[in-house]
């Protein structure tokens, strides 16, 4: 019974694999450290980090994290936080996980995240930050000043993670470094680590 509940398992999570991987954006795909990508459908998480097979069950892991996200889609609604694909290559993980929205991310990880408008996050006005090109140093509350329509974003984050989201990147504060398509937080922190303190940006 036990082994045909293996192999059973087994074969659900091949299945889920090969579906998750067939859409996977290529971003995804080809990342090796954490990553983000923010979308139109919601956020994908790859989590990459250290799984030594010798002291870790992958089966068991793939319970424990499916099993995560039904707890918290029966306290939150249907669909909030899907598991998408665990798969283990020489002792390195990636989880790939999906949510509806930064708020799910931040409640089902239990760490601080931001996506929103920036005139409805709550953040000190003295809060500096420089022009995406580093030319000029402003304050939170000038660049509130100057977005009339309340049109602008803000991405908060404290950990160590690639992120990519449309748009344009207007402003940052904190351990980020632009890239194609978005940001990286926290360069040279290890998976498990966080930033010394929120780093944040603001898009349009």
């Amino acid at each position: 019974m036990k082994k045909s509940r293996r192999l059973l398992l087994s074969i659900v999570f091949l299945i889920s694999f090969l579906l998750a991987a067939c859409g996977r954006d290529k971003r995804l795909k080809e990342a090796d450290s954490s990553t983000m990508v923010i979308g139109k459908k919601g956020i994908e998480v790859l989590t990459v980090s250290p799984f030594d097979t010798a002291f870790y069950d992958q089966e068991e892991f793939i319970r424990a994290a499916s099993a995560a996200a039904e707890a918290y889609n029966e306290e939150n609604g249907k669909n909030r936080v899907t598991f998408r694909s665990f798969e283990v290559e020489e002792d390195v993980a990636s989880l790939l996980m999906g949510y509806v929205s930064a708020k799910d991310y931040e409640a089902f990880n239990h760490v601080f995240f931001r996506n929103g408008l920036l005139g409805e996050e709550e953040l000190a006005e003295d809060l500096r930050f420089s022009k995406a090109d580093g030319s000029l140093v402003m304050t939170l509350s000038s660049i509130l000043k100057d977005d009339s329509e309340g049109s602008l974003r803000l991405l908060a984050l404290i950990e160590p993670l690639t992120v990519f989201f449309p748009g344009q990147v207007l402003y940052v504060s904190g351990d980020v470094s632009l890239i194609e398509g978005g940001i990286k937080a926290g360069k040279g922190l290890g998976p498990d680590e966080l930033l010394s303190e929120p780093c944040y940006v603001v898009y349009k």
